[in-house]
């Protein structure tokens, strides 16, 4: 475990699913709840997310668990080319939230999203 983070469970699951969907290892995946519907559709309250944090590069831009400076949250994040200084266009898949950006230096990325499990 890294400091600060807390183990909660551990689940149990085919050794093929995490060797192909993260290059880093098993040991840097991480499973996170899915909180509040900034990211409907994509995900839902009740979803889990597998999380790779040995990517922490928004390059190319996807899918990523980071702290923005005001909370951790669950967002596309991409580079701001040109920028100076460096910016992160933060932006919810849900209408209803608008996009923002902040300098890449305020925002703390914990991994790129690589799967996710829903509840029927």
């Amino acid at each position: 475990m890294v400091e600060g983070e807390v183990e909660v469970g551990r689940w149990i699951m085919p050794w093929e699913l995490t060797r192909v969907a993260a290059l880093a290892g098993v040991e840097r995946v991480r499973i996170v709840a899915v909180v509040g519907d900034s990211m409907v559709p994509t995900f839902h309250p009740t979803d889990r997310i597998l999380v790779d944090t040995s990517d922490r590069t928004p390059s190319p831009p996807g899918l990523f668990v980071a702290w923005d400076g005001l909370g951790l949250v669950v967002k596309r994040i991409e580079y701001v080319a040109h920028s100076a200084p460096a910016m992160l266009r933060i932006v919810s898949d849900n209408a209803r939230y608008a996009p923002y950006e902040r300098c890449l230096g305020e925002v703390e990325i914990q991994g790129r999203v690589i799967g996710k499990w829903q509840w029927a």
